[in-house]
C-alpha cells in the first residue's frame, strides 16, 4: 500500500451536497493511521509477528508452502468531519497497490470493530493495544474483531505494479465512524480465499468484483447455527463476464448454482 485517500459526499436538507476528502499531508490533514499485522517468524515471538508500519509501503498477502505466512493490512482515518446537519450518503477509498501477479490480488476488505492502537509496540496478530487481545488471531471474529455481514471486495488488480483502485463503503458504517469517534476503527484488507459467516437457512448469494469469467470453489461448512462460506480462485463455478457468482446454499449447506 503506497498512499489512501477517503472521499465523502454529504448531504443537507438545506445546503448543496458537499464533498469532503480526506488524505495524509492534503489540506493539513494527518488523521490518517495504518499498519500490516502478520505472522512472520511466529516461533519466536509468542505468535504476534513482526511490527510493520512506517514504511512508504505496507503488506497484504498470504503466502502458502513452506515458510507460510499471512499479512493483514489496517487503516484508518481518524478526525472524521461534514458540514453541520449533512449526512453521509455516499462513500468511497481510493488506494494505491503495487500488484505484479496475474491472478487480480484477491483482496477482502472488513469493517473493523473492535478498537486497536496503532503507536502500541504490542500491536500485531494476537494483541490490539498495550492490554487487550484481538477476539480472534488476526482480527478474524467476525461481529467482535469485524462488523458482522459487512464486508467489501477489492477491485481486480492488473499485473501492472503500482496502480490506485477505489473501492466504494458503506456509507452507514462511515457515518458512524463521523457519529462515534469510538467506533472509527477504519478498515482490513485480507489476501486470499473470501470468506464470510451467514445464518445457516436457505439463501442466495451473489458476489461482485470477482475477476471476469474465471472459475471459483465454493466451501461452505456448517458451525453454530451458521453457515462460513469460503470461495476461492479455481474449479467449475464461474463468474460472469461481469465479475458477479450466484449460486444457492441450502439450510443443510449444499452449494447448488
Amino acid at each position: 500500500m503506497l498512499r489512501a485517500a477517503l472521499a465523502l459526499l454529504a448531504a443537507a436538507s438545506v445546503h448543496a451536497d458537499t464533498t469532503v476528502a480526506f488524505q495524509n499531508g492534503v489540506n493539513g490533514y494527518s488523521g490518517a493511521k495504518d499498519i500490516s499485522i502478520n505472522t512472520k517468524y511466529a516461533e519466536s515471538n509468542g505468535g504476534n509477528g513482526v511490527r510493520w508500519s512506517g514504511d512508504p509501503e505496507l503488506g497484504c498477502d498470504t503466502i502458502t508452502g513452506s515458510g507460510a505466512y499471512a499479512v493483514r493490512y489496517l487503516l484508518k482515518f481518524g478526525g472524521l468531519t461534514v458540514p453541520a446537519g449533512s449526512r453521509v450518503v455516499s462513500a468511497s477509498l481510493a488506494i494505491s497497490l503495487d500488484y505484479w501477479n496475474a491472478t487480480g490480488g484477491n483482496l477482502t476488505g472488513f469493517y473493523l470493530k473492535n478498537a486497536w492502537d496503532p503507536s502500541s509496540s504490542r500491536l500485531g496478530w494476537l494483541h490490539r493495544d498495550a492490554t487487550h487481545d484481538w477476539a480472534g488471531a488476526g482480527a478474524s471474529a467476525a461481529g467482535v474483531d469485524t462488523a458482522a455481514d459487512f464486508s467489501f471486495r477489492v477491485p481486480p488488480l492488473r499485473a501492472v505494479g503500482p496502480q490506485t483502485v477505489t473501492i466504494a463503503l458503506d456509507a452507514a458504517q462511515v457515518q458512524g465512524w463521523i457519529d462515534s469517534p469510538a467506533a472509527n476503527q477504519g478498515i482490513m484488507l485480507v489476501a486470499g480465499p473470501l470468506g464470510y459467516v451467514v445464518p445457516a437457512a436457505q439463501t442466495r448469494h451473489v458476489i461482485t468484483d470477482l475477476t471476469p469469467s474465471t472459475g471459483y470453489t465454493i466451501s461452505v461448512s456448517v458451525i453454530g447455527g451458521n453457515h462460513t462460506v469460503s470461495i476461492t480462485p479455481g474449479a467449475s463455478s464461474m463468474s460472469t463476464a461481469a465479475a458477479v457468482l450466484t449460486f444457492q446454499v441450502s439450510a443443510g449447506g449444499q452449494v447448488t448454482p
